[in-house]
């Protein structure tokens, strides 16, 4: 009675095994340490064969020849290694097993789970090129990073370089053009007592022998009056040029509106004759030398009422910010200037008409341009012959 009870427990444990190995997603044969005695459709299907043809064989019918000698030498192992397995086909995948001894028709037998790992190994094998290939390409990133490195220490070192030479060069730029204003300051300002002197012989000359002797020396006269009188306008324009660096004020907070006011009533004289109209939006304030600032104006003013069309002068002022930084634009109806001779314009004593034709030495947009760098500006201009004439000057703010 016992017995056949103890029989029944094992056939019902056979029954539950036999239903639980066939829902396993892994393949499990059941052998007596080498002949397979038991099996599961999943292994079948995994070595494409149908159960009966693998009942009786040997584990080693179905694995690789180069994994016999792993699998005797795993016969008794009880944890998982990995080997080829041998479908019926001829071809070849990698497993994982792992085996436990187990009481299986009352005889103490082998079972063996076996897993496909195909997946996980080529899983892993691309795993292993994807972070070669990263070495790699790290490893090429880092050259290109530590060339790049070397030449962006080498570009450092030529521009430190060549900011030295700069600076070099501005030093001695500056010391030149401090000598230059500092020599042209004195050499006009030690000429105008000389010339005064001429020029008084020369108009009393004029003004005692006019008439008493021939028409030739009454012009000859009269050229060298001529003569020195334009002389000390330009010596004079030289002597006011080169005080503008060296006689500045200090630059504070300054209202351009009433720079043109003051700039206009300088000039009401002119404006009135020529009956220009100046026109001015609310224009701002700004960090300037007011002196400057008004001369500045009056000559930019001036010049367009002096180069005027065939129309009265009309003068228009606005003011717009750009960044850091104020742009003035000053816009006439004027004769215009050639665009061959807008860096002409801004050169000392450079004059595009004769004297006849338009009076002046050739030094107030010169002056212009000496005032709106000495503020950190610049100045520029737009025109075309016969359309007007438009100046640009920036004032940072």
């Amino acid at each position: 009675m016992e017995s056949k009870k103890v029989e029944e427990t094992i056939l019902e444990s056979e029954k539950r095994f036999r239903q639980f190995s066939e829902i396993s997603f892994e393949g499990i044969i059941i052998h007596d340490y080498g002949t397979i005695v038991d099996a599961n459709n999943t292994i079948a299907n995994m070595l494409g064969y149908e159960l009966n043809e693998i009942i009786g064989k040997t584990v080693l019918d179905f694995a690789a020849e180069e994994s016999h000698d792993l699998i005797m030498k795993n016969i008794g192992y009880e944890k998982p290694y990995e080997l080829v397995a041998l479908r019926k086909n001829g071809s070849k995948f990698p497993i994982e097993v792992i085996a436990k001894n187990v009481i299986y028709k009352g005889k103490s037998l082998r079972v063996t789970a076996i897993r496909d790992i195909t997946d996980r190994i080529k899983a892993e094998e691309d795993l292993r090129k994807a972070h070669e290939e990263l070495e790699k390409r790290v490893e090429e990133r880092t050259f290109e990073l530590s060339e790049i490195n070397n030449m962006l220490i080498q570009e450092i070192r030529e521009r430190k370089a060549i900011e030295k030479i700069l600076e070099i060069q501005k030093e001695e730029l500056e010391r030149s053009n401090q000598e230059l204003e500092h020599f042209a300051y004195v050499a006009s300002h030690d000429l105008q007592e000389p010339l005064r002197m001429i020029s008084s012989y020369l108009q009393l000359l004029q003004k005692r022998y006019i008439g008493k002797l021939d028409q030739d020396a009454d012009d000859f006269i009269e050229f060298a009056v001529s003569g020195a009188k334009r002389m000390q306008g330009m010596l004079q324009g030289l002597l006011d040029y080169s005080r503008i660096g060296r006689k500045g004020n200090s630059l504070t907070e300054t209202d351009l509106n009433q720079v043109i006011e003051i700039a206009i009533s300088n000039l009401l004289l002119s404006i009135n004759e020529s009956g220009a109209k100046i026109l001015y939006n609310t224009l701002p304030t700004v960090l300037a030398d007011m002196n400057q600032m008004i001369r500045l104006f009056q000559n930019l003013i001036n010049n367009s009422i002096k180069y005027k069309g065939n129309e009265n002068p009309v003068i228009l002022i606005s003011s717009q910010l750009d960044d850091k930084k104020w742009i003035i634009k000053i816009k006439d109806n004027g004769i215009g200037i050639d665009k061959s001779n807008f860096k002409r314009i801004f050169t000392i004593f450079q004059r595009l008409h004769s004297k006849s034709e338009y009076p002046g030495e050739g030094l107030g947009l010169a002056v212009c341009k000496k005032i709106i760098e000495r503020h950190g500006g610049k100045i520029w201009v737009e025109s075309e012959p016969g359309d007007g004439t438009t100046f640009f000057i920036t004032i940072p703010v």
